[in-house]
C-alpha cells in the first residue's frame, strides 16, 4: 500500500494487517471518486471497471 492509500483508511505506517481487515476497511471507506484521487496515474484507472463495481457494491450495501 502506499502513503495515500494508508492515510485514506485511517492507518498507521508499518501497521500489520490480516487481508480481511483490510477488505473490510477498504469496502466501507473508499467509494468510488476516491479511486481518482488514490489512484491518480495508474494507466488502468481510465478502463473505470473498478469504478464500476464499487458503484455496484456501493449500491447494494445501501438498499
Amino acid at each position: 500500500m502506499d502513503e495515500r492509500e494508508i492515510k485514506h483508511l485511517g492507518l498507521e505506517k508499518e501497521q500489520t494487517c490480516g487481508k480481511p481487515f483490510l477488505e473490510v476497511m477498504t469496502s466501507a471507506k473508499v467509494q468510488p471518486d476516491d479511486l481518482d484521487y488514490l489512484y491518480d496515474g495508474y494507466s488502468w484507472l481510465s478502463y473505470g471497471v473498478c469504478k464500476r463495481v464499487l458503484t455496484i457494491q456501493t449500491t447494494i450495501k445501501t438498499t
